[in-house]
């Protein structure tokens, strides 16, 4: 028991892409976890329990009117963040204690206002019933990512990192890799690169600079 729940994850989301991945691996995995996102005055909380409590594709199939604004179109206002994760960690806390909880929550902390909403699993759900497993694709443009001074591509076709290392050696440029990830450092940008062929360029929300040093080296590939 003490495992599982060290393996428990409380996580804040703003990708709505990367909700669903995330949604379908710890489905898989069996790990318990709580949906977060935010956008302007608002705040959407949902603990999601494999197995137990709707997951993230019921509650999307139940609320077709869910509200995808970006926060990179509209912002965050600022005292949202901290009021956000405070109810995530009462929300874990409760679930430590063995309380399950159902339902969806959003704040308003502009209008100061807390509403409820009951959200039952969907016992014929694709995902965390029938366990589909509905294919994620990340965007091919140029998207900035959120508050994070990173702007991402996505390459047509997977990376192969042996390959890359040698475009990179001959400018004299060192890089660290795993099996998943390779990231190194060029004119004061971070890089890092997925063998899926997605790339993030650290250290400028400016799309025109990112792509400028993403084609330094990918129209080398």
């Amino acid at each position: 028991m003490r495992e599982m729940w060290m393996r428990f994850w409380i996580v804040r989301i703003i990708l709505r892409r990367g909700v669903f991945f995330l949604n379908q691996w710890c489905l898989e995995q069996r790990i318990p976890w709580i949906f977060a996102s935010c956008a302007g005055t608002f705040a959407n909380v949902m603990p999601i329990i494999p197995g137990e409590t709707a997951c993230l594709h019921c509650l999307m199939e139940k609320m077709p009117l869910f509200n995808e604004t970006s926060c990179d179109i509209i912002g965050v206002h600022g005292a949202l963040i901290p009021m956000l994760a405070g109810l995530q960690v009462s929300l874990l806390t409760k679930l430590l204690l063995g309380e399950r909880h159902t339902a969806y929550y959003q704040l308003d902390n502009w209008e100061m206002t807390f509403q409820k909403f009951g959200v039952t699993r969907n016992l014929d759900c694709a995902v965390c019933v029938h366990g589909e497993k509905p294919e994620t694709v990340f965007s091919k443009q140029p998207m900035l990512l959120c508050g994070r001074d990173t702007v991402q591509f996505q390459i047509g076709s997977a990376i192969h990192f042996d390959e890359f290392e040698k475009v990179l050696r001959r400018q004299d440029i060192m890089s660290n890799a795993n099996r998943f990830v390779l990231t190194f450092t060029f004119q004061d940008y971070d890089f890092t690169v997925f063998q899926n062929g997605r790339v993030l360029v650290h250290g400028t929300d400016d799309l025109m600079v990112a792509k400028k040093q993403y084609q330094h080296f990918f129209n080398e590939i």
